[in-house]
């Protein structure tokens, strides 16, 4: 049975998920947004399909943070030269340069391995990622071939992402999403010098096991804090396999700024956790806004 204090943490993170997560308005912007991206992909480019990847598909995208994720899979020919492959940056430029001629009022960019179109509202952006298919993989999942941010290629399977993590979610009782998008939430509460990956979130989760068991979404946030600070944010071995490593942060020094930062969140879990072993309810909330940059449900 539940103490008070436990309802009144639990009450207050069943409230934080409500307002973290996207709402049918922002789902229906982004997927207006998609279809015009989509449609001038599909005029200009040789291509097999456009795609939706990434949190939105997985059900773990944040509300008023997250984008959306377009992977164009491009026939092998139009990345082809000879008989040797383009380079992904080549490939990047030219995506970037069709889309600025179709949507000439819009902030169009790169931003390492894809494309990022801001739209003139600011808070919806779709990032476009090309790749070509590379054959079938693990039980058949595709992979596919995707920029590797220094100018070549790397492989990447996202529907096989996604059945690893789809299926730890149900092992979970349907917990792991949830903590994945509460520590996401943490995560957007930083400076982008602290930006955390979402996608080594949830196979860290998944991986671990840290949701499974009768545990509450606040001793499952304050375990996945202190995971990510015994490892030290360093890269996680993908189980998987495609790609070897998945980044915590981008770079060393981002990594170490995170590091920081996750050490002190993951104190302030540790008090409130012990304030609501205590049954001071107060206390525990005091806490977890600390957590949660003033943004907490009172």
């Amino acid at each position: 049975m539940q103490t008070r204090a436990q309802v009144a943490v639990a009450s207050r993170f069943a409230k934080l998920l409500r307002k973290i997560t996207p709402d049918v308005l922002e789902q229906e912007i982004f997927a207006a947004h998609q279809r015009s991206i989509q449609a001038r992909l599909k005029a200009v480019f040789a291509t097999n399909q456009v795609v939706r990847i990434g949190s939105y598909v997985r059900r773990s995208a944040i509300k008023s943070s997250s984008d959306i994720d377009l992977l164009l899979v491009l026939k092998r020919d139009a990345v082809k030269q000879g008989d040797h492959y383009k380079r992904s940056d080549t490939v990047l430029q030219n995506v970037r340069y069709q889309l600025q001629d179709r949507f000439t009022k819009t902030d169009i960019g790169r931003d390492g391995q894809v494309i990022v179109v801001s739209f003139r509202d600011g808070l919806h952006p779709v990032d476009v990622v090309p790749g070509f298919f590379s054959g079938p993989g693990e039980d058949n999942y595709p992979v596919f071939c995707i920029p590797d941010g220094y100018g070549w290629w790397t492989a990447t399977s996202p529907q096989l992402h996604n059945k690893y993590i789809s299926d730890a979610d149900k092992r979970s009782g349907g917990k792991l999403k949830s903590v994945a998008r509460l520590v996401k939430y943490w995560s957007t509460l930083r400076s982008a010098t602290q930006a955390l990956s979402g996608f080594h979130v949830e196979l860290l989760l998944a991986q671990d096991g840290i949701c499974i068991g009768a545990r509450s979404h606040a001793d499952c946030v304050a375990a996945a804090l202190e995971l990510l600070v015994r490892r030290r944010c360093r890269a996680l071995q993908n189980p998987k396999g495609v790609p070897g490593l998945v980044a915590a942060a981008g770079t060393d020094p981002k990594r170490e700024a995170l590091n920081n930062a996750i050490q002190t969140a993951a104190q302030h879990c540790k008090l409130a956790m012990q304030a609501e072993r205590c049954g001071a309810t107060q206390e525990s909330i005091r806490q977890w806004n600390m957590v949660f940059s003033d943004t907490f449900p009172r």
